[in-house]
């Protein structure tokens, strides 16, 4: 009985490994050789498109920016009077994104970079004042850095105009923190929110507490500030220089 048992087992055994190299014979190998040839097709025809435009060539991989240099870049596009020579598409474009509401014809804007600690600061004529936070290069949130920029260029140069704490909180057709980091991994901290007793300490108990959440805008390098320049790709299809520029600075985010 035992032997018989075994010799059961044996041929059992026999029948999976027949199974099993069949299996590797007819379908395993076959798709193999198809994923290889689709794999040499692949490189060839990318190495042929490089020929032909030098698409592994971006400037950005010689020269990686840093958090400042990504600021100025950024400023440059959404300077009117930039180097760009398009005037206001870039920064009407971006606004659209935002949400903010302007006059196309007679607001005027003003865009510095890395002026007061303040990353990116856009503002118009009409009173519009936009923040942006830029943490390009993952930098960690300083204690009360949203607040207190906040209260400096929104709450206290408005607060004859509206005595309600809460003036340019409301108001995010005009007013906008925007907190800018590579991705969703990074988010502000809620001690960069928070206020404290060092920014008006006379009036501090009229001030609120932290700035809520959904004050303080996400965006993205690799989701929104790529999808807003390739929105913008086609309006330069004759502009070589330019569009260049665009498509690499979209191709280091879309990489990292």
């Amino acid at each position: 009985m035992l032997l018989e048992g075994n010799l059961d087992n044996l041929e059992n055994l026999l029948k999976e490994f027949q199974y099993l190299h069949q299996n590797i014979v007819l379908e395993t190998i076959p798709k193999n050789q198809e994923l290889l040839k689709q794999f040499f097709e692949l490189r060839e025809n990318h190495r042929t498109e490089n020929q032909k435009k030098s698409i592994n060539l971006n400037i950005f991989n010689y020269f990686q920016p840093n958090e400042t240099m990504h600021s100025k870049l950024l400023a440059m596009l959404l300077n009117p009077l930039g180097e760009h020579g398009q005037g206001n598409v870039f920064i009407h474009s971006f606004l659209n994104k935002l949400g903010i509401k302007y006059n196309s014809e007679t607001d005027k804007w003003k865009v510095t970079a890395e002026i007061g600690r303040i990353d990116i600061l856009i503002k118009s004529t009409s009173g519009h004042i936009i923040i942006i936070e830029n943490k390009s290069n993952w930098a960690v949130d300083q204690d009360s850095q949203l607040y207190r920029y906040w209260y400096k260029e929104m709450y206290r140069p408005n607060l004859n105009k509206n005595k309600d704490p809460n003036y340019t909180l409301t108001a995010t057709e005009k007013f906008q923190i925007i907190y800018l980091a590579p991705n969703l991994n990074k988010t502000p901290s809620e001690y960069s929110l928070k206020k404290c007793s060092l920014i008006d300490p006379e009036n501090i108990d009229g001030l609120p507490e932290k700035l809520e959440d959904h004050h303080v805008k996400q965006w993205t390098f690799k989701d929104n500030i790529v999808v807003w320049l390739e929105e913008q790709l086609p309006l330069f299809n004759q502009n070589h220089r330019l569009r260049e520029y665009l498509l690499q600075y979209i191709e280091l985010w879309k990489t990292n």
